[in-house]
This record gives C-alpha cells, structure tokens and sequence, in this order.
C-alpha cells in the first residue's frame, strides 16, 4: 500500500469551474509527507471520459484510489469506481466529500464497488486508513470512516476536525496540471487564476445548504500569515497574479478579512482577487479595506429579497440592506455577483415576483453587475432535505440512487428539485426572460436556451412564456 490516486470523476457538475480541486491537493501532501506516492487525475478539467478516467488512474498502477464527489456527480464516480474493481479486485477504493459523508448506507447499498467512505474532513481520516492497510492493522480503530462489515455498514466514530489549519501542509500544487486550468468564466474576465482558501466552515444555517451539517456549525481559519505564504508561493513560483478566495464566506470576520489585506499590502503583492461575501457582514469600510488590498469582485448568496422567505431559510440578512450593499459594491468599482433561488417551502407568487423584479432592476445597473438564479434543489444533509421526506416529496425508502434522480439532460444536475405547488413557474420566468431583453447578451443567452429545446413539449412551454411576457 504506497501508490494512490486521489480523482475528481468524468463528466461531474463542479460548481467551483475550472480550478484545482483543493481537498484532493490537502490529502495528497499529507499523504506525500508521511512516505507515500501520489498523483491526482483531475477528469473534469481533463475533459475525461469513463474510459479515459479509468485509463489514466490505471497508468499510474495505484494500490488505492480515492475520490471526491458531490451529489451531481454521484452517478460517475460509482461508474467509474465499478469499471476499476471490476478491471482489479484487490484494489481499495474510498470517497470523500460532502454528498458520501451523508449518504454512507445508501451508498453502500448502492455499490460493492466502494471499500471505505470518509465522513467529513479528510487529511487525517484518509492518512491514518491508508497506514492501517499499509501495516495490516483494523480499519475499524481509525475514526471518521464507514466501513462494511459481516453484510453490515459501520462507523468507526466521529473524528475531531483539525484544531489549528496552520499545520496543514500547502496543497500539493505541482501535483495539478496547472496549464490546464486556463479560465474561470467571465467574472472578471481573466484568462488565468487560481483558487485559495483561507477557512473552513460557515457559522450560518440556511436551509439550503449542507455546509452547517458538514462542518458541525464550526468555522476556522489560517493565520494571515499563513495564508498569504500560499499566495506569494503561487505568484512567485507559479506566477499567478490573479485569485479566487474560496472560502464559503470570507467576511464572516472583520478581523480576518483586514489581517489578510493588511498582510497583502505588507508584502506589496500586486495582485487582484475575489471573494464570496455576506450581506449581513460587508460595510462599506470593510469593501474599501479588500479594494484597496487588491480585490476586483465580489459574489453574494442573496437568495430572495422576501423578508419572510429570508427569515424562513435561516439566511441571517435584512432585506433592506440587500441593495445597499449590493451598489456600495458596484459603486467601489467591483465586479458584482449575485445569487437567487425561487421555490422554497410556501414561497409564494407575491415573494417571488418580488425577487424576480429586483432581478430585473439589478440587470440595470450595467455589466458589471451579474445575476444568477435557478430553483430550490435538494441535498443531503440540508434542512430542506428533511422538509421534503417529512411533506412526502422524498419518500421513507428514497434512494439518492434511484435511476429516477439522473437527468438525461447534460446540461442538468443529477437532483431533485423542491416542489412548490403554490408557484406559477411559467410566470415567473415571463417576469425574468422579459428584464433578460434588455440587458446586453440578451440574444446570446435566447440563442442558448433555444439549443436546450429537447421536444416539442419545450417548444409549447416557450411559447406559453412568450405569450405571458407580450401580456405584461
């Protein structure tokens, strides 16, 4: 047990884009620093087919392959785990991630392809199994895995997450192709950058999010110091020049986001950045202290613009500090973007019209300002979850396995989405195709939805909009 891979699986949805897989590169330099040999196979930005995938994990001749998946992705990384043990028996394969860290039964049930599942966060947990089949030891007194035993899944107890994240290693960088991680969309429009992470966690507990599951509502993060040695290590060795900060949240603390822009400056890196904020945690103080530190954009969950719909997913913001913050941003001279979701339990038409309007008014505000929205989805782990096993949309026996969940549709995830009868979905896209006419891109993006047309139940759909947008 020396040789592993660590693997992103072909064809997944990541929603991160095309940037290194941070986990697989934290795993990869603990494991490295305690004597084994690793690679990591990024099939995603690889643009790697099942074969591919197999082909390119089997040159390496692992004894173990490991790796990270979400719930969109869930359907490849069995597929591809199945082709491997049926090509080598013998080989242990394990998952990590979010969607395997609270799915371990149903996966098990799922799959005789998988040895061991990793819960939570994985540095230690991986190491320490990895030592334990190297030496011959019992999985079973390394915590923080599900494991099969006698036709029965087990767990061998929770493992304490990592105290201190300054005695992480730096991710493996010169284990990524980096040449191959040549853009990250147009927002801003930079043809090479990298992303960073400077915490773990998020103290919030919105409904729709797994995050307050996976991190137990815990929040921690690196020195200023330490982070920023990363940074300087990736600008001076790698030349990068531009950055995506990848925490959940980076303004949950003034503190940690003004030691952070203080340590930039200290250095004179010239650099420009961006980073996910809250609106309940970003001033105009704050966003002049990360403007100056060299940040360039920012990304904001908003969600709805309901005061009611906020307070019932836990979002934590005041509706009427959305647009505040929104133009103190756009007005510093940062690109902007924000994030909306219709569809949540009793939503109603009045709520959503009222997001969908606002949406509109932000389309306004010129291009550098970015809007995105689609509809509640369900994942393990989030409270919504719950809601929908306990209002009947998830069955007591659901499986995230079901060949039902898999859309044939490449350009949809593989998940359920939450069904809220009290919306007129038709509607509401009227309300938001007709802001999207007049913004720039408009025929770009009609252009692009056009191509998606499946059937002509899609083509009926789009005229039954169309016929609401000349109404209004």
């Amino acid at each position: 047990m020396k040789r592993i891979v660590l693997a992103t699986p072909p064809s997944g949805f990541n929603n991160k884009g095309h940037l290194p897989p941070l986990g697989l590169g934290y795993i990869a330099a603990v494991l490295r620093d305690h004597g084994f040999e690793v690679a990591i196979i990024d099939s995603l930005v690889s643009g790697y087919d099942q074969q591919q995938a197999q082909d390119a994990i089997e040159a390496f001749s692992p004894d173990a392959v490991g790796f990270t998946s979400v719930t969109s992705d869930r359907f490849q990384t069995l597929e591809l785990a199945q082709r491997l043990k049926q090509k080598k028996q013998d080989l242990f394969l394990f998952v990590g991630g979010p969607h395997f860290s609270f799915t371990p039964k149903d996966s098990f049930q799922n799959t005789g392809a998988i040895d061991a599942i990793i819960e939570g966060e994985g540095e230690i947990s991986t190491l320490e199994m990895l030592q334990a089949l190297r030496d011959g030891k019992n999985l079973q007194d390394v915590q923080g895995l599900w494991l099969r035993k006698n036709g029965e899944v087990i767990f061998t107890g929770i493992r304490d997450f990592i105290t201190d994240l300054n005695e992480l290693p730096f991710p493996a960088w010169d284990l990524y192709e980096l040449d191959k991680y040549r853009e990250y969309g147009d927002f801003p429009p930079v043809a090479r950058k990298v992303g960073v992470i400077s915490s773990r966690g998020c103290p919030y507990r919105c409904s729709f999010c797994s995050c307050p599951a996976f991190w137990k509502g815990g929040y921690r993060y690196r020195s200023a110091e330490n982070f920023i040695d990363e940074v300087e290590f990736l600008y001076r060795e790698f030349g990068y020049r531009s950055f995506v900060f990848w925490d959940d949240t980076f303004t949950v603390t003034d503190k940690h986001v003004n030691e952070v822009c203080a340590e930039i400056e200290r250095r004179n890196l010239e650099i420009t950045w961006s980073a996910a904020g809250r609106i309940n945690r970003t001033t105009k103080p704050l966003l002049e202290t990360m403007r100056h530190a060299g940040c360039v954009a920012m990304t904001f969950g908003v969600e709805s613009v309901s005061p009611r719909i906020l307070k019932t997913m836990h979002k934590s913001i005041k509706a009427d500090r959305i647009e505040t913050v929104l133009r103190e941003a756009l007005d510093m001279g940062l690109f902007v973007r924000s994030f909306f979701i219709f569809g949540f339990p009793d939503e109603t038409m009045e709520d959503a019209l009222l997001t969908a309007r606002f949406i509109n008014k932000l389309r306004t505000w010129g291009p550098n300002m970015s809007v995105e929205y689609g509809y509640l989805a369900i994942f393990p782990g989030t409270e919504i979850d719950q809601v929908a096993h306990a209002d009947g949309q998830l069955s007591p026996d659901f499986s995230w396995y079901d060949p039902t969940t898999r859309s044939s549709d490449p350009e949809v995830p593989h998940v359920p989405f939450y069904r809220n009868d009290l919306l007129d979905h038709d509607a509401i896209r009227a309300e938001l195709y007709k802001g999207e006419l007049h913004t720039s891109g408009a025929a770009k993006k009609m252009l692009a939805r056009a191509k998606r047309i499946r059937s002509l139940k899609d083509v009926g759909r789009g005229m039954k909009i169309l016929k609401r947008m000349v109404k209004k």
